[in-house]
């Protein structure tokens, strides 16, 4: 029983316990430098690889002790380490270029030192940055020196996202994408930016090109005082030319200068996803007529606009027929090779697909790339979700939103396939506090991005947001008659250009049946999202993401989705080997692609209701007929014990004779009944997203995991309920043995055993509810009637035990009910009060239930 007690403790509390760190990387994958050139091109730069081996040690622990890692690669664990590297550089190109170091990706937060100097600090998350990497502190006698310190764990309040992340996927900590250093000229081209606009004919295109100059000489500047910039924009099909120069430009050493150019295209090949043209885009830095600095890449040109009721694409009405993409390997989690990134964004292209949403977390820019190449929109967002409202009104955490987006368009914006960046998801519509917050964060976001803007919602209270292009709306699992209602009352309010959905998911957690009239199944799945493309079409809805194309290992077990192996959530049309023989796959893309339609099953309805519950009650009543009718002295002591419990308590402090027996039979009942009850109530919540968070906001994957077990597991349930029900009498007995210390009356265990025991027997009672119960659960009919009654037993045998112990101690009644009633409060409320300090839990919890109920003040 200690074991058990010990275990339980372990398990809610085990938050920080130090794990063996485990590192894994993709296996055979090497690196080659011409792999970056998606990064873009240039002949007078050159990227010096940092992958391959790192030494790693704990923070805080010895040097010495650093084992040997190779990079990229991520860890399991919540530990802050330090990685480190030696790398040499010519002395030659210290003296002629300058240098910045590329980082694609780590999480969550770092310092970097190079030599021993800080020179940079990673404010946290998953987007690339870069950093310059001071000539002064760099040696070209000897090997350099570059440590980073990583910081990988989450917070409740100061990260992004947070640690309450709710089917986010998986996130594993480490140096997860390639780092690199690059040599540019000692002046050079710095922060290229590109804008553009499609005439309204389509046959023109005015691109604007800016670009900062610095000049990193610091010497005697020998080289000619003036520069010019030069753009030459190819087309990558026809090979036509355009070209632009800016006016010359003087800039001194030590300095820096901001310059734009104008360049028109004419007759332009636009880009749309069904014939991705590109172009190579090319500037340089002229001095003298010498190159002294360039930068290569490719774009796409293309006019997509809000028309009066449809999406316009170069002309003609589009849709974005999307699908939401989790990078996901499972034991690596989103660290994927360019092999199976580019397998993954094809087969999103085959399945009829034009849009990819990256929601939850910013993806490798590799992806970007690739969208461009193959032709599919892609949006981008902050991987915000269910801020609680007094996080999301602070502004130190407003303050630090603005700081994430802005990282993150500075990068991003480079990718012409990014047409939409999200300001986060599962916001309350009609909500003031998250419109205010949401304004903030789009108003700042313009400073650095012209596209379009979206936020996604919960809810159909919808009131327009200004300045916000596209307001998402966010379904799973729900009833097809309740979107088409909520999207009709979206219209009411909004424009239809206005909103789209931005996640439409149904699980397929009870697998293959015989046909669709089983629900939550690959049939069902398939039908789901055939009514609602029917529907989509018919209603001209001008947008959608099925949630999501893949199945994917979520950060937290989930709950209301009964998890595949190792925490998989069942929402994908294909499964995590990327199989297409799903039915809502072949479904979904021959719909989108205008293919022959699919036949899907309607079958026979399937009982999926477990009968352990029904087996267990029918045991217990068996049980308690055995012991009713082995003997009189049971029958009454039972009666006396429920109908007369002063008399019956008076009797254990008069150490009458009770059976022990008799006693420990029927603390075996009593578990077994209570432990039903709450199997049955755990199993039934398994309907229930509000309670699934209430589980995530205490932030602990150990709960997390086993409760998801447990509701999805009946028989275990059951067991391991009536094992922790049985638990908890002992450590009540013990508790009731403990106080008899502090009053005259002595008390034995035994007489401490039997009081706690027989306070319980009403749960006798509800032998015949208990086979019954999960049935009428099921039905829906009366879910708060139940709990309140269940609350009712177990209080009102808690009331039985302070009669009891006021009994059998032999003091006033009303001293065992304050002092009992406030160590039960006061037990209650520190636990709690534990979690709100160090995870909000309290805040995630009333913010979930706003967003179940609907509340939005």
């Amino acid at each position: 029983m200690v074991r058990l007690l010990f275990f339980l403790i372990l398990t809610f509390f085990s938050t920080n316990i130090l794990p063996q760190i485990i590192f894994r990387g993709l296996p055979g994958k090497k690196t080659q430098i011409e792999e970056l050139d998606y990064l873009g091109t240039s002949g007078l730069r050159n990227r010096i690889l940092l992958n391959g081996e790192w030494r790693v040690f704990p923070q805080g622990a010895n040097p010495e002790s650093a084992v040997s890692v190779n990079i990229p690669s991520v860890f399991q664990g919540s530990n802050s380490l330090t990685f480190s590297k030696n790398f040499r550089l010519d002395p030659e190109k210290i003296k002629n270029n300058s240098f910045r170091v590329v980082v694609l990706g780590l999480l969550y937060s770092a310092e970097i030192s190079v030599n021993g100097s800080l020179i940079h600090r990673h404010f946290g998350g998953t987007m690339p940055f870069q950093f310059e990497l001071p000539r002064d502190i760099l040696l070209s006698d000897r090997e350099n020196y570059i440590s980073i310190k990583l910081s990988p764990a989450f917070d409740s309040e100061s990260t992004i996202p947070l640690q309450q992340r709710y089917r986010f996927p998986a996130a594993y900590p480490g140096i997860f994408r390639d780092i690199f250093i690059e040599s540019l000229p000692l002046v050079s081209l710095e922060d290229v930016n590109r804008t553009y606009k499609v005439s309204a004919s389509g046959d023109n295109v005015k691109l604007k090109l800016s670009a900062k100059i610095r000049n990193n000489r610091f010497t005697a500047d020998t080289t000619a005082g003036t520069y010019e910039l030069v753009t030459s924009i190819v087309s990558m099909s026809t090979g036509i030319a355009t070209e632009a120069k800016s006016a010359a430009f003087e800039l001194k050493k030590g300095k820096e200068k901001n310059i734009s150019l104008e360049a028109d295209i004419r007759s332009p090949i636009l880009w749309s996803p069904s014939d991705p043209q590109l172009y190579q885009v090319k500037t340089r830095l002229m001095s003298g007529g010498m190159v002294i600095d360039e930068f290569a890449s490719t774009t796409a040109f293309y006019s997509l606009v809000k028309g009066n009721d449809s999406l316009m694409l170069n002309g003609s009405r589009f849709r974005f027929n999307g699908t939401v993409y989790y990078p996901d390997n499972g034991v690596t989690g989103s660290m994927l090779s360019p092999e199976e990134m580019a397998r993954d964004l094809e087969i999103i292209k085959e399945a009829g697909f034009n849009t990819v949403r990256f929601a939850k977390e910013l993806p490798h820019p590799f992806l970007l790339s690739e969208c461009e190449r193959i032709g599919l929109f892609a949006f981008i967002e902050i991987p915000l979700n269910s801020v609680p409202l007094p996080l999301i009104t602070s502004t130190e955490f407003i303050n630090r939103a603005k700081g994430y987006a802005s990282r993150t368009l500075s990068y991003y914006r480079q990718f012409s396939a990014v047409t939409a960046f999200g300001l986060g998801s599962s916001y309350l519509t009609g909500n003031e506090s998250e419109k205010f917050f949401i304004t903030e964060i789009l108003k700042h976001s313009r400073q650095y991005w012209s596209g379009f803007t979206y936020a996604s919602f919960t809810g159909n209270n919808f009131e327009k947001i200004s300045g916000l292009d596209f307001h998402g709306i966010e379904y799973t699992n729900t009833d097809l008659t309740t979107v088409k209602n909520e999207i009709a009352s979206a219209g009411e309010t909004l424009q239809p250009t206005d909103f789209f959905i931005s996640e439409l998911g149904y699980s397929h957690h009870y697998g293959h049946s015989n046909g669709y009239i089983n629900p939550y199944t690959y049939e069902a799945q398939a039908k789901y999202y055939n009514d609602f493309l029917l529907y989509a079409d018919s209603a001209g809805v001008n947008g959608f993401f099925i949630n999501s194309i893949f199945d994917f290992h979520s950060s937290s077990y989930p709950i209301n989705l009964k998890p595949m192996e190792n925490g998989v959530i069942p929402l994908g049309l294909s499964d995590t080997q990327r199989g297409k023989n799903r039915l809502a796959f072949k479904v979904v893309s021959a719909f989108l692609n205008n293919s022959e339609k699919v036949s899907i099953p309607i079958g026979i309805k399937e009982s999926k209701a477990p009968a352990s519950f029904i087996v267990t009650g029918l045991i217990a009543a068996l049980f308690i007929g055995f012991m009713i009718n082995s003997g009189k002295k049971f029958r009454e002591d039972s009666v006396r014990a429920l109908l007369r419990p002063y008399n019956f308590f008076a009797d254990i402090r008069d150490v009458r004779l009770i059976s022990g027996y008799q006693t420990i039979f029927l603390a075996l009942v009593i578990s077994l009944l209570s432990g039903d009850i709450l199997a049955s109530l755990l199993h039934h919540l398994r309907n229930s997203v509000f309670f699934e968070k209430v589980i995530i906001a205490f932030a602990n994957e150990n709960l997390s995991r086993y409760t998801s077990f447990l509701v999805w597991s009946p028989v275990e349930a059951i067991i391991w309920m009536t094992l922790l029900s049985l638990a908890v009498l002992l450590v009540l007995s013990f508790f009731v043995k403990i106080g008899s210390l502090f009053v005259m009356n002595k008390v034995s265990l035994t007489n401490s055993f039997f009081t706690v025991i027989w306070s319980f027997i009403p749960f006798a009672v509800l032998t015949p509810v208990v086979i019954i119960l999960y049935r009428v659960l099921e039905t829906g009919a009366a879910d708060l009637y139940i709990y309140g009654a269940v609350i009712f037993f177990y209080l009102w045998s808690i009331y039985r035990l302070f009669k009891g112990v006021y009994v059998i101690y032999d003091v006033a009644p009303g001293k065992v009910f304050f002092i009992g009633t406030v160590f039960i409060l006061l037990c209650f409320a520190v636990v709690m009060l534990y979690y709100q300090i160090s995870y909000s839990t309290i805040d995630h919890i009333m913010y979930a239930w706003m967003q179940v109920t609907g509340s939005v003040k």
